[in-house]
């Protein structure tokens, strides 16, 4: 996904809202309605454990757009700090959870990707068409054959993106028509025929991800003949943004979307993405806009659902509840927007406070109801994103996501047969300083404590307390969470039941308060991490914990300090590399007084 600026309004309003929907009606009848599916957005460049995101993983600093000079100097020579005071450090703070160092054969990999998704209750995949260009298309084709000769119970579509569709790539230009429409007809001419191809209806299911820029493709054409083939650009330009903010041009959304399936063959099942800073995103010219954006986003959704089948969002944004409470008034399927954070370099970055959006999220999705989702995102790791197990959220996200999706589909809150725990926490506590990086923005947040318990017990995070003062609390059965202040120091709970500590739960991460570089979004670890790692890898491959803040070989450096002066950032078995009493650049300071100061070990003249 690219160019998701105007989203910041969907995720700082997605706080008040998500925690306290606008709806609060009964949920409808499973009679009443139709199936509950939910569809991970899938990267194809970022296929677990392979590929792209697996060399990103492991190439060091190239994965924080170093340049080569920086890369492949020697520590004392390459002038890394001051580079670093430039940077942010790249955009890539997350990976895909896979055993470090080597590349696993494609196959393997897309088979495990389906395999993790069934395992807490997704429906199936939607392809962002086409991240990874050719090398999606062709992981797409694999995942439908696995599909099919395994019978796996998920089901395969697309999600056109138009920052990521190339129309004149080798593999469409056998088809006719839109970037759009050349998309659909690839995935129909290969898989029309596929009992995994994804159907809503009898129809094929194709999700939306900026969809109005097809339709505004269409006012183009519209403007065109309206003003005739002498007519200016600018002159275009002023009657398709007049169009796209007026109820005349809101008017031909269904039409440009009739016109689509005219010339792809066959009736689709659309889900059309409707946000307001994507829907207006480029206008130049407002003279068609009354009233407020989301005013007029909300008449926008009353005309598209006469005819769309289904309306939904990608991130929450504008009035999230009235718009969808209009669509399932009209009789169509709101799609709801799920998320836990972003992060994307170039623009924004957000998250959740604890799980508050996830947790509001999904009550407001059993309550409207949202039955057809398109989960955000199932592998955008540059995006953190991502909802598959990842480096620095193992299991935790992905763990308690199933319990939510399964909480959603048969209307049963969370039981466990045993003690399940769950840590959500972040690198670094608020107000600190950043070395050897610069950085953009903060999202300070809190450490959550989330159970799902099969009887009550005493829990509490040695050497933390509550803003109120508790040291410790009793968690009932079922699901609950306590928050903490999010201050530097080891992050632990301990459960106990009569006394005894029968649990203990340790992150890989400290809180930290000497932060190398931004990154704002959570680290997390539940007590299920080693049975889904061993699901996915076995017993004899050993978990791969991957900790920046922590210490590997307990000499009072933390790990990043060592991977990124000295050995190569990434691969923690460089993180024992330098010697806490060694002074490398000969300025009379030791590496661990540097560390403490926050200088540059490998220049003197760091102060």
């Amino acid at each position: 996904m690219r160019g998701m600026s105007f989203a910041v309004v969907a995720m700082l309003g997605g706080v008040t809202l998500a925690l306290s929907p606008a709806w609060s009606g009964e949920p409808k009848l499973a009679s009443q309605e139709r199936p509950r599916k939910i569809y991970g957005h899938y990267m194809g460049c970022f296929c677990c454990g392979t590929g792209a995101i697996q060399w990103h993983a492991t190439s060091g600093l190239a994965v924080m757009d170093a340049p080569r000079e920086i890369c492949e100097g020697k520590p004392l020579e390459r002038k890394l700090g001051a580079w670093a005071a430039r940077s942010h450090g790249g955009s890539y703070r997350n990976f895909g959870l896979a055993p470090y160092g080597k590349q696993l054969p494609l196959e393997e990999c897309a088979d495990r990707e389906i395999r993790r998704a069934m395992r807490i209750g997704m429906d199936g995949f939607t392809f962002d068409a086409w991240a990874g260009g050719a090398g999606a298309m062709k992981l797409l084709d694999l995942m439908f054959r696995i599909c099919e000769e395994k019978d796996y119970p998920f089901e395969l579509t697309i999600t056109p993106d138009a920052t990521c569709i190339d129309e004149k790539m080798e593999e469409l230009k056998p088809y006719t028509g839109s970037k759009w429409e050349k998309s659909v007809k690839w995935l129909l001419d290969k898989h029309g025929q596929s009992p995994k191809l994804a159907r809503r209806d009898g129809k094929p299911l194709i999700f939306g991800y900026g969809a109005h820029w097809a339709w505004v493709g269409y006012l183009w054409e519209v403007a065109g003949k309206k003003l005739g083939p002498d007519a200016r650009k600018d002159a275009l330009q002023r009657e398709v943004d007049r169009l796209r903010t007026c109820e005349e041009g809101w008017k031909l959304l269904w039409p440009a979307y009739k016109r689509m399936e005219e010339e792809i063959g066959q009736p689709i099942y659309w889900e059309m993405d409707l946000s307001n800073g994507g829907f207006f995103h480029g206008v130049q010219h407002w003279g068609g806009l009354k009233g407020s954006r989301d005013d007029a986003m909300l008449q926008a959704t009353r005309i598209a659902a006469q005819d769309f089948p289904v309306i939904g969002q990608f991130l929450w944004e504008g009035r999230v509840p009235e718009m969808a409470k209009i669509v399932v008034d009209a009789g169509k399927e709101w799609s709801h927007p799920m998320k836990l954070q972003y992060e994307n370099y170039g623009y924004f970055q957000a998250v959740s406070p604890g799980l508050d959006w996830v947790r509001g999220d999904w009550k407001f999705a059993r309550e409207i109801p949202s039955t057809l989702i398109q989960q955000i995102t199932w592998n955008d790791y540059h995006e953190t994103t991502n909802l598959s197990p990842g480096y620095n959220t193992r299991y935790a996200y992905y763990d308690v996501m199933g319990e939510f999706i399964r909480w959603w589909k048969t209307g049963n809150e969370p039981v466990a047969d045993h003690d399940k725990v769950y840590l959500f926490s972040q690198k670094y506590a608020h107000n600190t300083k950043m070395f050897p990086f610069s950085a953009k923005t903060r999202a300070d947040n809190e450490i959550e404590v989330l159970t799902i318990l099969p009887k009550p017990a005493r829990l509490r995070m040695p050497g933390r307390k509550t803003k109120e003062g508790e040291d410790e609390w009793e968690a009932p059965a079922g699901m609950s969470f306590k928050r903490f202040p999010l201050a530097p120091g080891p992050v632990a709970v301990e459960l106990r039941r009569g006394g005894k500590v029968e649990l203990r739960l340790d992150c890989p991460e400290p809180v930290s308060d000497r932060p190398f570089r931004q990154d704002t979004g959570k680290v997390a670890v539940c007590t299920e991490d080693r049975r889904h790692w061993e699901e996915d890898f076995g017993k004899d491959v050993p978990m791969f914990q991957y900790s920046e803040y922590g210490d590997t070989d307990g000499d009072g450096l933390p790990n990043w300090f060592e991977m990124l002066w000295f050995g190569k950032f990434g691969d923690l078995s460089t993180a024992t590399v330098a010697k806490p009493d060694d002074d490398p650049d000969g300025d009379g300071q030791t590496n661990l007084q540097e560390w403490r100061n926050q200088t540059d070990p490998t220049d003197p003249a760091s102060k």
